[in-house]
């Protein structure tokens, strides 16, 4: 979805434009994050020595650090637990990506390579964080709204390259549509954690966005159909209007 219309249509209303892109499976595949979508190769350019020079400093002193942290057992399941996830990548999909409140959409977790596993565990979350100063420094606030089990799949053993765990994922009807503003946010994600033998985990969030129906209307009707690739929503703008939907 990169039409400057687009774009411009969601800016006016303080919603997040799409992180996803066309999956294989589904109609979505979920992206880690949204960072770096507007990274100047310039000014990558600019800094990509700096960066490796700090790159090469803080592999130093994780060389050094290493051993000791393992030494903790928390830290040791997570450590480890983020290697072999790294390994082992996933791809995480949804059938439609934004989602309107009250939705009912699939989703998948799809193993590209096999190896141990002996649970996987999906949450849907909504998280509100709002950024204020205090003094020189700024700080983030975190607060998870929504935290609602998805899907588990426990008493594994292995899983195999090419291997899909289907779910449904419904989204709360009063749910908070997504939102980006100068110090305020709120973030939709399917949360993975996978937990590999004897007990390594490791967890990662996936983001959507779910935006409010007479938006998705409202988009379809005056920019020709935005939204073709993704299942129909029910209403009219006037019917999402008449029930008090607002963007």
């Amino acid at each position: 979805m990169s039409d400057k219309r687009v774009r411009d249509y969601l800016k006016a209303f303080s919603v997040p434009e799409p992180s996803s892109k066309p999956g294989a499976s589904l109609a979505r595949e979920l992206a880690m994050s949204r960072s770096g979508k507007n990274a100047s190769f310039l000014v990558l350019l600019i800094f990509i020595v700096p960066i490796i020079m700090l790159g090469a400093m803080l592999a130093a002193i994780a060389i050094v650090a290493l051993p000791f942290l393992l030494i903790i057992p928390p830290t040791r399941r997570k450590v480890i637990g983020g290697f072999r996830a790294w390994r082992r990548p996933i791809v995480v999909e949804l059938s439609a990506d934004p989602v309107c409140p009250g939705e009912t959409v699939q989703g998948l977790v799809r193993f590209k390579k096999g190896g141990a596993l002996s649970s996987i565990h999906v949450s849907l979350v909504c998280q509100e964080r709002a950024t204020y100063r205090q003094g020189s420094s700024s700080t983030t606030a975190t607060e998870e709204v929504v935290d609602v089990p998805v899907f588990e799949a426990t008493g594994l053993q292995r899983v195999g390259p090419g291997d899909v765990f289907e779910f449904d994922v419904q989204i709360p009807e009063d749910a908070m549509h997504s939102f980006t503003g100068g110090n305020n946010e709120i973030r939709w994600e399917l949360r993975v954690r996978r937990v590999f033998p004897p007990d390594h985990e490791h967890t990662g969030e996936y983001l959507f966005d779910v935006y409010p129906i007479v938006l998705v209307l409202r988009m379809d009707e005056d920019l020709g159909g935005v939204f073709s690739d993704r299942p129909a929503v029910g209403g009219s703008v006037d019917g999402a209007m008449g029930q008090g939907g607002a963007a």
